[in-house]
């Protein structure tokens, strides 16, 4: 999913024709071959979502919105294209061949074993189930294999929805990276017959589904071929846009695809987060204006009517350090846009990588790892402070304010010395240096204080967010007591504790923040 940060979006787009929609497009489109009137309430849908990316050389992870379709009502086999005539062999590990040579042609993989620099695959044949040995350069060579999905019963109604390409697409022999070209397609409605993933780095074509390719089968007038999914996801661009990546840097390729071989880092020309002019896009490829000419750029994100007023800054700085260097989010986390869905599992160490989208209107957006987003409202600041923590129960130590990190010993009830706080995490002077606790509900903090002096006219926000929504007051100087503060974007945000009521609130040091 791509996301927007107030403006537009580049969505993942392919036009999927319903039963209804064919019949309203028949007096200017040719009818898809086999097309029937399906009992499902939702068929499959073709074009496959990424639920994790995360560098360039890792392998992605798919997976499809399968609508009403059950697992009985379609079959997986693996399929691998052989691009050159092949030795078989008797038995895996075999010295020789056994003298019969198989032309290229795709097989069906019954097992694979690596050995060496390559792995030895059992396949199917017309002499029964024989062995092939396919060589690699590296472990970062692609395997041209394919996990296949085709409907079990063609006497029911079709399972996939059929797809039209909006452009002239490529088709192939074959789900995989090294498949023939062997024509191109003009936008029309096209039969889905099957769909494939694969096109894997190592050999991990597993539950998880993780490859580096999607393909979808269709029905031609040369028989059933294959387009790759990205193809069928294009959008026509011609506008500026700003592409967001976890790394804040990105790979120039010639071709809208990754280049493997010896190494992940084919391409030496990288270019870093910035506003660009783009042409087009492909699945999550984008095609861009640079210094050496048109170049694809691989981005999962891309933010659209950027306004002026509106800041990137490589890395998200606010959020919580722990003492090696990482970043810790809040438990629960809200994906962008508001009310898509919830994290409910802890999101352990985030590297400075990333970004922090800064609105005109004030408001704050992190990018994370594997292109997800989250506002600033919804994540806890790390709080520098200094106080008193009661406990009244055993709490145990943990070595980052994450449940699912490292567990150390137990602590009686006691009175802590405090020296950071993040929610309801507070690291804590122990005799093995400062560790983490989470107090409990009857636990009561304390912070000291100290006297502080506002020395000019500023605002009071609720949360160190300098934005509309989170402003409190307009506060004439004053002396108030601080109780704690943060590093942002080299400001120091400091919480203050008023004299009179006790409310606590948050103001940029040295800043009148008039917004």
């Amino acid at each position: 999913m791509f996301v927007s940060m107030g403006g537009d979006v580049v969505k993942k787009r392919v036009i999927l024709s319903a039963a209804v929609a064919v019949l309203f497009s028949m007096s200017f489109l040719e009818k898809p071959v086999g097309a029937a009137t399906n009992s499902y309430k939702e068929r499959w849908d073709p074009i496959p979502k990424m639920e994790y990316k995360g560098h360039n050389y890792d392998l992605k992870r798919f997976y499809y919105n399968k609508g009403d379709v059950g697992p009985t009502d379609y079959l997986v086999n693996e399929f691998m294209y052989l691009d050159k005539p092949t030795d078989l062999y008797n038995e895996k590990g075999a010295k020789y061949p056994n003298g019969i040579k198989i032309s290229p042609q795709r097989v069906q993989v019954q097992d694979c074993m690596y050995s060496n620099k390559g792995y030895w695959i059992k396949i199917n044949t017309w002499i029964g189930q024989k062995w092939v040995k396919w060589d690699i350069e590296s472990e970062y060579t692609l395997i041209p294999n394919a996990k296949v999905y085709r409907q079990l019963d063609m006497s029911k109604p079709a399972i996939f929805e059929n797809v039209r390409p909006t452009i002239t697409v490529p088709f192939y022999n074959s789900p995989s990276y090294n498949a023939v070209m062997e024509g191109k397609l003009s936008p029309q409605y096209l039969t889905v017959s099957a769909l494939a993933i694969g096109d894997n780095i190592y050999y991990a074509n597993d539950k998880n589904e993780n490859a580096q390719n999607a393909y979808v089968g269709v029905q031609t007038w040369a028989g059933e071929k294959w387009i790759r999914a990205k193809d069928l996801d294009y959008e026509y661009l011609n506008q500026d846009i700003l592409p967001v990546e976890y790394t804040n840097t990105f790979k120039l390729y010639d071709s809208p695809s990754r280049v493997y071989g010896k190494s992940y880092a084919a391409p030496r020309n990288s270019m870093n987060t910035q506003l660009v002019h783009a042409k087009e896009r492909r699945g999550e490829f984008v095609l861009i204006d640079t210094w050496l000419g048109e170049k694809w750029i691989e981005s999962k994100t891309l933010i659209k009517n950027v306004s002026k007023q509106d800041k990137y800054y490589p890395g998200h700085p606010y959020l919580v350090p722990n003492y090696s260097g990482g970043y810790y989010l809040s438990e629960d986390l809200v994906n962008y846009p508001l009310g898509v869905g919830v994290w409910k599992t802890p999101v352990d160490a985030q590297s400075k990588n990333g970004g922090t989208l800064v609105k005109a209107d004030g408001s704050v957006w992190y990018g994370i790892a594997n292109s997800r987003w989250m506002k600033a409202d919804f994540v806890e600041p790390y709080i520098e402070t200094t106080g008193k923590l009661k406990t009244f129960k055993t709490l145990k130590m943990f070595d980052a304010p994450n449940e699912s990190a490292r567990k150390l010993y137990d602590l009686s009830p006691q009175t802590l010395t405090v020296r950071a706080k993040f929610g309801s995490w507070y690291a804590v002077d122990t005799w093995i240096g400062l560790k983490w606790v989470k107090a409990g509900a009857d636990d009561f903090y304390t912070a000291q204080e100290e006297n502080h002096e506002i020395k000019q006219d500023t605002y009071i926000y609720s949360r160190p967010i300098q934005s509309m929504e989170n402003r409190i007051q307009l506060l004439n100087k004053k002396t108030v007591k601080k109780i704690g503060s943060v590093q942002w974007h080299n400001k120091t945000w400091v919480q203050i504790k008023y004299n009179d009521s006790g409310a606590v609130g948050w103001y940029v040091q040295g800043s009148s923040n008039r917004i």
